[in-house]
């Protein structure tokens, strides 16, 4: 079996990351309203969308890294850099895996004197092409 290179977009979220990956997932979500303390005419929340980075880890429990900016409002935007947690099976209707999802939370970096918390889950992967069939035994690194 070839052998991967190893994932190494987790310390500040370079923007230069492998090129093979099994997959990521979509994601879009808004922080929690703040302002810079004692400017409460200056409440506000950002939305943030983008796509993860690869898998990492043992199939069962793999997570993936989320770097991106949130939205610009008055003279600043925020950055978030977290790492999901482990996949969240989707079902259909008569209880069939399709896919997964993961979860997000955290805060923001500090910008104009304040953070944002934030929750977020991702879209399922691939929902096109159903559930991915690989061995469960697999390491994702």
């Amino acid at each position: 079996m070839k052998e991967r290179k190893k994932y190494k977009c987790i310390k500040n979220c370079p923007d230069q990351c492998p090129e093979t990956q099994r997959h990521n997932h979509e994601f879009a979500g808004s922080t929690m309203i703040a302002a810079p303390e004692n400017q409460v005419a200056l409440l506000h929340n950002h939305r943030f969308a983008g796509i993860t980075g690869p898998a990492r880890g043992p199939v069962r429990t793999h997570v993936h890294v989320v770097c991106t900016n949130t939205d610009f409002f008055f003279n600043h935007f925020h950055r978030i850099e977290t790492i999901t947690g482990p996949p969240i099976p989707v079902t259909d209707k008569d209880g069939e895996v399709i896919g997964h999802t993961h979860g997000i939370e955290g805060t923001t970096t500090v910008s104009f004197r304040h953070t944002h918390d934030f929750k977020a889950n991702m879209l399922i992967q691939n929902p096109i092409n159903g559930p991915l069939m690989i061995s469960e035994e697999e390491d994702w690194d």
